[in-house]
């Protein structure tokens, strides 16, 4: 078994841990509640519990934010290409400080992406893109990070999915409904994906302009070429399975179509440089 695996495994059964503990805890407050004689929870033991839970979901998640850089092989790197194109697009202030923590390469991811202040590439892409594409996805990438979209996303997509949990858990719990609060916090990876999906359809709209934008300000400081055949090798590296997936059918929906993503590129190339001719466009 490879290190990979070995910390995959170690995921699971943590992650598996955690749940039975946390459900655990439910039981108990529930118990506690519907105890004859208990009174149910005053407000300070609720606060507390409430506490406890919060306390024990960001031990949860940053156990598994280690354990998953272990099993994605994630790899850091430093990059004064990169540095530079991010200088001229205005977008290194929004890079992390240390240059070693700015850009990552992760053996088990498929394409690029930016998450607070860092830019993360798959391995395997990586090492199959010429200098030209590398900049050109970076450029894709700094363009979200100087926009904030990241923000967006959150305060959109996933805030509201936390203010609803906390929200109805707590207003079932207060009316009394005890049944009531306790499914909703057991069934929440059920209702909170599916509500996901429905928020990030429901932004579908601007979520595809962000792209669309993103490859446009690329297009200003790199060759349109260059993007279109990163966006490529990109796409390549997804096997039938993830493409069939429903969670990509769900993504692809917040993303334009390639067709229309291609031609806004070089269509973008064209007014910034001309290099393009219509023997660029791809069928």
């Amino acid at each position: 078994m490879g290190s990979g695996s070995r910390y995959l495994t170690i995921l699971v059964v943590f992650l598996s841990i955690c749940w039975v503990v946390i459900i655990g805890l439910v039981i108990v407050i529930f118990q506690a509640v519907e105890s004859p004689g208990a009174g149910g929870l005053t407000s300070t033991a609720f606060l507390l519990i409430v506490a406890v839970f919060i306390a024990l979901a960001g031990v949860v998640a940053a156990s598994s934010l280690y354990l998953r850089s272990r099993i994605f092989g994630r790899v850091a790197f430093a990059s004064p290409e990169f540095d530079r194109l991010a200088e001229r697009m205005g977008s290194l202030t929004y890079l992390d400080p240390d240059t070693r923590k700015r850009y990552y390469k992760i053996d088990r991811m498929k394409g690029a992406a930016s998450y607070k202040r860092r830019v993360y590439f798959g391995a395997r892409l990586f090492e199959s893109l010429t200098e030209g594409e590398r900049l050109a996805l970076a450029a894709h990438e700094f363009s979200h990070l100087r926009n904030r979209d990241g923000r967006y996303r959150y305060w959109r997509i996933t805030a509201p999915i936390e203010l609803i949990l906390l929200a109805s858990v707590g207003l079932a719990f207060y009316q009394g409904s005890q049944a009531v609060w306790l499914a909703l916090l057991l069934s929440f990876p059920l209702w909170g994906y599916a509500l996901r999906a429905a928020l990030m359809l429901s932004h579908a709209k601007a979520l595809k302009a962000q792209e669309l934008r993103c490859d446009q300000e690329a297009v200003k400081y790199t060759k349109a070429q260059d993007l279109l055949e990163g966006l490529k090798k990109s796409r390549a590296f997804m096997t039938p399975r993830e493409l069939r997936s429903w969670g990509f059918k769900i993504a692809s929906r917040t993303y334009p179509s390639d067709e229309e993503r291609y031609q806004a590129i070089i269509k973008a190339g064209l007014i910034a440089s001309g290099e393009l001719g219509s023997g660029s466009i791809p069928g």
